[in-house]
């Protein structure tokens, strides 16, 4: 399956500068290391969710020595303070990309591999029913719907 660009990408991300939310690391009392600087900004301004392999690649084109390891930790800290977030879209590994602030489900066209963001008030009705059923609270901002996009269906 091709990917695509997701479409409301950059509604998505935060409004704040990438310097600003930097600082946020170090406000936190961590270092800003050059490799998890360039980690953070190749997520923050992808055009699309990345693998922490694809992130790997983009970030060793301008800083050889960085290991997946070192992008995996610095991932994993940035999830951590909230500056990142992943998603599991399918079989696939995790894809990150920039915190927006709203939570969202993942929409995913199984033909073209686009990927939609939509407010989670989509599945509130089920999160609701689910509750209601079993008393189990569903986190619902953690799975894709799979279907075809409507560019796709015409």
């Amino acid at each position: 399956m091709a990917r695509a660009q997701r479409s409301g990408f950059s509604a998505a991300r935060s409004s704040r500068s990438v310097d600003e939310l930097l600082g946020e690391v170090r406000a936190r009392g961590h270092r800003m290391t050059p490799q998890r600087q360039l980690i953070f900004e190749t997520v923050y301004t992808a055009k699309k969710h990345l693998t922490a392999e694809e992130i790997h690649e983009r970030v060793r084109k301008r800083f050889r020595g960085v290991n997946l390891s070192t992008v995996y930790r610095n991932l994993d800290l940035l999830e951590d303070l909230g500056l990142i977030c992943h998603a599991h879209l399918g079989h696939s590994v995790g894809q990150y990309h920039p915190t927006s602030g709203v939570e969202h489900q993942h929409l995913v066209c199984r033909v073209c591999g686009s990927i939609e963001e939509v407010g989670v008030q989509l599945m509130e009705p089920v999160r609701k029913q689910v509750l209601s059923r079993s008393g189990f609270e569903a986190d619902l901002t953690h799975f894709a719907i799979f279907g075809i996009c409507r560019r796709c269906r015409s």
